[in-house]
Order: structure tokens, then sequence, then C-alpha cells
């Protein structure tokens, strides 16, 4: 019970002095850094992560796994027209 109004004499002290004022400026500060830090990281690992998943990286727009297995039997079938685009001109000369 001592303990207790040893605190709240401390909280009334500090509520009347600035002490508040910057013990809420510094964990503004703190939360800010904090947060800024966990984006960058998430970032980074988000830039990791689609590099060994090999898919590009598309800025702000979650892609299903139907619509990336679309995207890429696209890139597939315009690799393969390429190719044989390719091979025709090939058998031409």
């Amino acid at each position: 019970m001592r303990t207790i109004r040893v605190a709240l004499f401390e909280l009334a002290a500090a509520v009347r002095t600035r002490r508040a004022i910057v013990l809420v400026a510094l964990y503004l500060a703190a939360s800010l850094l904090g947060m800024s830090g966990a984006i960058t990281a998430l970032g980074k690992m988000e830039d990791r992560l689609a590099e060994i998943l090999q898919v590009e990286k598309v800025e702000g727009k979650v892609i299903t796994n139907e619509e990336l297995a679309e995207i890429r039997r696209k890139e597939r079938e315009a690799a393969a027209s390429d190719g044989s685009a390719e091979s025709r001109e090939g058998k031409a000369d």
C-alpha cells in the first residue's frame, strides 16, 4: 500500500512539472522510431521474399495465387510465341 501511495505522489509531482511532457515526448519519439524501423524491416523482408520466390514485387497490390498463375501462363505463352517466331525467321534464312 505504501508503494502505491509513493507512486501516486510521484505521478502527481510529474504532472505538476514538465517531466510529464518530456516523458510523453520521449515515448512518442521512441514509438515513431520503432514504427519506422518496423516498416523498413518489413519492406526489406518483402523485397527479399519476392527475390527468393522469383516473383515481381508489385507496390500496393496483393496478387492472389490464381492471378500469379495467370500472369506466368501469359509470360510462357509470350515466350513460346517469340521462340517460334525466331525459329521461323531462322528457317527463312
